[in-house]
């Protein structure tokens, strides 16, 4: 495991990220367009726990890919740096990985070292997977309780919601773009939560309406 200063990122590591991501952030269209395949992961807690990253390892080597980048999101200027916030992991040191500490409290994301698969972890528990068709079969096949999980993702959404209250605009948006638009309404159908504004509209007030009778 080899840790990049933010001048070796620049270097040898931002092509690759930039060939999997288009943003940092994994609450809007975090994928570059040339990613064929992705998908919603929940629960996952910053980092690839073992089941997860058993099958990533397996579908990266059905790439012959033996490593993979790691980044930290969330962090300061170059300038302002005390520790690493980007390492070149082999798959073999996964130990190695999983005792780095500190990027597990932060926003961060895991992505192949030749720009072809990418997982995006965010503070709510959610990470976006992407990669060609047959790496995110593998990772499906390997994880047998994956279709649900993008269901738990938005039951825990829709509970927030009704607690909590708060825009929730961003999440139609993720979701056209991991699964694409019908896929997405289906989804949102599926989990009684509004396709649209106006229909969150309606929604709302069918809700004000039943209060008073």
């Amino acid at each position: 495991m080899r840790a990049l200063s933010e001048v070796d990122f620049a270097r040898e590591a931002k092509a690759a990220y930039e060939r999997v991501f288009a943003t940092g952030d994994p609450f809007e269209s975090p994928f570059a367009s040339a990613i064929e395949s992705r998908m919603i992961l929940f629960p996952v807690h910053y980092m690839m726990e073992a089941s997860l990253a058993s099958a990533i390892t397996k579908a990266s080597t059905q790439l012959s890919e033996s490593s993979f980048y790691l980044s930290v999101l969330e962090r300061p200027a170059a300038e302002e740096h005390d520790r690493p916030y980007h390492w070149h992991i082999a798959f073999s040191e996964l130990e190695q990985y999983r005792s780095l500490g500190y990027p597990f409290v932060l926003e961060n994301a895991v992505y192949s070292d030749r720009g072809t698969w990418g997982l995006m972890f965010s503070h709510e528990r959610h990470g976006v997977l992407g990669g060609p068709a047959e790496f995110v079969q593998v990772v499906t096949q390997e994880l047998p309780k994956l279709p649900s999980q993008v269901e738990n993702f938005l039951a825990t959404w829709k509970k927030n919601q009704t607690r909590f209250g708060g825009n929730m605009d961003w999440l139609p948006r993720l979701l056209k773009h991991v699964y694409g638009d019908e896929q997405a309404q289906k989804l949102m159908a599926k989990a009684g939560l509004p396709t649209s504004a106006g229909e969150e509209q309606r929604l709302q007030g069918s809700s004000a309406s039943g209060a008073g009778v």
